[in-house]
């Protein structure tokens, strides 16, 4: 019974292994380079390659609070309206806005505010901060 189970193990941890070496080989085949080069290049060509991901501040302020939102809760959402900076005309500077909240029960200022660094060409995030 025991030579069974340990055949049965081995068989399988053999077929485990040699799909995984296929797996890994195929990830880096020079054919797949090849076309995902050729994809680039096309992708080059196209007219919508050119233009700006995040061309106006509106976008930027939605990114930053797509961003923001999962680490710092509900508190970004209380920064709204967020203030928009074109730096060097390539980098989003977008920042929470605070001022203060009035709740059921007090009364306080925000004085965290979310920031974060969105760059224009490919909406790439480059750095979030809290101030």
């Amino acid at each position: 019974m025991k030579a069974k189970f340990y055949s049965i193990f081995l068989l399988l941890i053999i077929i485990l292994i040699s799909s995984c070496r296929s797996i890994t080989n195929d990830k880096f085949s020079p054919a797949l380079i090849e076309k995902l080069q050729q994809d680039m290049k096309k992708a080059k060509s196209n007219p919508l390659y050119k233009k700006d991901v995040v061309p106006n501040a509106w976008i930027a302020a939605k990114i930053a609070e797509a961003v923001l939102l999962p680490i710092y809760g509900d508190i970004i959402i209380a920064q709204k309206p967020f203030k928009c900076e074109l730096l060097q005309d390539s980098i989003w500077y977008v920042q929470g806005d605070g001022h203060t909240i009035m709740t059921e029960k007090s009364l306080f200022y925000i004085d965290f505010v979310g920031q974060v660094y969105i760059q224009k060409k490919d909406g790439k995030i480059l750095r979030i901060t809290s101030g």
